[in-house]
């Protein structure tokens, strides 16, 4: 769904984690989609009196949906530094990059190590 004009509704989301600075999370909304933007959130049939019917709608009853971009990737050298510091702007060059650049051969393959490492379910060899 890439044309600029093209409307989406997921239906009856589960759970919608809004992103904004509240944080609010909504239970068993529908998103209007608008080309790539998101441009309304709330009760299915609100949205559909307020904006009619879209060109596709999905049911999305079962499922969570998480609005923005949210950037999953990392390096293997910052495990160890998860959620250090997300709340800064620059946290890749005040922080991750410089950490990442002093770390020694021995500590990048104690940290490919410990990426590796999953804790053992009860009953289960460690």
């Amino acid at each position: 769904m890439t044309s600029p004009d093209r409307t989406l509704v997921l239906r009856d989301v589960d759970f919608v984690l809004t992103m904004d600075p509240p944080g609010r999370v909504l239970r068993g909304a529908s998103i209007l989609i608008e080309g790539t933007q998101v441009k309304a959130l709330g009760d299915y049939g609100d949205l559909r009196r307020a904006h009619g019917s879209a060109d596709e709608e999905l049911d999305c009853g079962g499922m969570i949906a998480v609005l923005g971009m949210v950037d999953a990737h990392t390096h293997l050298a910052m495990i160890a530094m998860r959620g250090l510091a997300a709340d800064r702007s620059n946290v890749l060059y005040e922080i991750f990059w410089p950490v990442e650049k002093a770390l020694t051969p021995r500590t990048r393959a104690s940290l490919r190590r410990w990426a590796r490492w999953r804790p053992s379910s009860p009953g289960q060899p460690s």
